[in-house]
């Protein structure tokens, strides 16, 4: 196996020494970093099986762009191009990926919201800190959902803008399940997807994937603030050779809308 390379990013909130247990819980662990991804980066070297020693809880991608990956209640999930989900394969490779110990701070309810723009606001209202990282699971059941679940691409890898416009769209209603989200602040946008970034799997576990848009009546958000992000760079031949300078604000603001 190929050594990899760490980087580790601190965001203190305070001096107080944190508890191991603390630190677990106030940690997001990365592959890669989404500036990487929007290169075509698509060829990772860490495995579901060691994402699991760092998180039971999270999301991400899977080599080649083939589906979406999340993780909700210590289970991980492979969701396929087609927006079905698989229990994901601990030989599974990843190329971009967050993943924590879910120990929510915080819970409470959200109502009547009619898209991912108001979701947005009424859960940035409950932020202490507008400078951290935070980790939520979002319970309920949803009016509408407006899915995605990327399809598989192959070498010469093409930029993540042009892959995206092959992805496969779809929409769910008054489904029950489960939004597994990560928002940051706009200065990592080159770390992370900034805002708000979310994927969904249905309480069956039959269904999921990347979410657009959506809409519903009431939902349990629990919320958890992380000061503490630990990023695993790739030692693959392309991140090494990948031009990752420059601002990816437009870039972002694409491929995260609907199509």
């Amino acid at each position: 196996m190929k050594p990899f390379i760490a980087m580790l990013i601190v965001i203190c909130a305070s001096f107080t020494p944190l508890t191991a247990r603390q630190q677990r819980a106030h940690k997001v662990f990365q592959v890669s970093t989404f500036s990487a991804l929007l290169n075509g980066v698509y060829d990772g070297d860490f495995k579901v099986k060691s994402l699991r020693e760092f998180g039971d809880f999270g999301i991400g991608t899977v080599n080649n762009l083939d589906g979406e990956l999340i993780a909700v209640q210590g289970e991980y999930y492979h969701i396929d191009p087609k927006g079905y989900l698989k229990p994901a394969s601990s030989r599974l490779m990843t190329p971009f990926a967050s993943v924590c110990f879910f120990e929510p701070q915080k819970t409470f309810m959200v109502r009547n919201i009619k898209d991912i723009h108001a979701l947005q606001e009424a859960i940035e209202d409950k932020f202490y800190n507008v400078n951290a990282p935070y980790a939520f699971r979002i319970d309920g059941t949803f009016t509408r959902l407006n899915l995605r679940s990327l399809k598989p691409q192959s070498k010469p890898f093409v930029k993540f803008t042009e892959a995206v416009k092959e992805q496969y769209e779809f929409q769910l209603q008054n489904v029950k399940g489960s939004l597994v989200a990560f928002w940051y602040p706009m200065y990592l946008s080159g770390v992370n997807v900034p805002i708000l970034h979310l994927h969904f799997a249905a309480e069956d576990r039959k269904r999921g994937g990347h979410v657009i848009d959506l809409e519903f009546n009431t939902a349990t958000v629990k919320m958890m603030e992380m000061n503490n992000i630990e990023i695993q760079l790739p030692s693959t031949r392309s991140f090494s050779k990948a031009d990752l300078e420059g601002d990816h604000t437009q870039t972002i603001k694409r491929v995260e809308s609907r199509h």
